[in-house]
């Protein structure tokens, strides 16, 4: 994907690949250079994402958009920091 991905550089490939009894992971390749990645090792059941974000959302929202590559990265890194929050304040406690 990375030789293709060179031949257009002005588009944005994103990857899902899953290993089925070990490991599963998300890959953003812009130009031939891979720009963001995840990696979910954290084995619960056969190719179950368990704590996999969904790292393409802010690529598919600059798209519909037409924005700029990596333009939303940050807004959308931030909304996951607050949301992450407020599900520790929620369900941290044993109520």
């Amino acid at each position: 994907m990375d030789f293709v991905s060179r031949d257009f550089p002005n588009a944005v490939f994103l990857a899902q690949y899953w290993n089925a009894d070990i490991f599963g992971g998300k890959i953003a390749i812009h130009a031939g250079d891979e720009i963001r990645s995840s990696c979910d090792d954290d084995y619960h059941a056969q190719a179950l994402e368990w704590v996999l974000p969904n790292i393409f959302a802010p690529f598919e929202a600059e798209h519909s958009r037409g924005l700029e590559c990596g333009s939303l990265w940050d807004e959308w890194m931030e909304g996951m920091r607050r949301q992450l929050a407020v599900l520790t304040e929620s369900y941290s406690s044993p109520s």
